[in-house]
């Protein structure tokens, strides 16, 4: 989307903002990601680029995940004998702390147990 209005955690109306600035945008479609990065273009046609790049980006990245499990899954399968899992829903507040939880969890699977998260948010 279209950034109409950019105003400060004060209410006053900024024109740019440096990193870790908080800011409220108007005109924005959707509510961005925790760490999204937002990007000036020159005129329209530009914009609607970048975000088509980013669309197939995002589409590509969610195929690749899901191949990933696909094999996880086959792996799984052939080691199930050896390796439980311990399935976790993580439910948070924002989704930045969502993501931190669900990483630091991702990095305590072992040989012997598999952390698998079945949902966040």
């Amino acid at each position: 989307g279209r950034v109409r209005a950019m105003f400060g955690d004060n209410g006053q109306t900024l024109k740019q903002a440096g990193p870790s600035t908080p800011v409220e945008l108007l005109g924005l479609s959707g509510t961005p990601a925790a760490g999204d990065e937002l990007q000036v273009a020159p005129d329209e046609r530009k914009a609607r680029e970048i975000a088509q790049f980013r669309q197939t980006k995002a589409r590509e990245t969610k195929m690749a995940q899901q191949q990933a499990a696909k094999l996880d899954d086959m792996f799984n399968k052939m080691d199930s004998a050896t390796v439980k899992t311990l399935n976790v829903v993580v439910k948070a507040d924002v989704h930045g702390s969502a993501e931190a939880v669900s990483q630091g969890l991702a990095k305590l699977s072992t040989d012997e147990v598999k952390v698998s998260i079945v949902s966040s948010g």
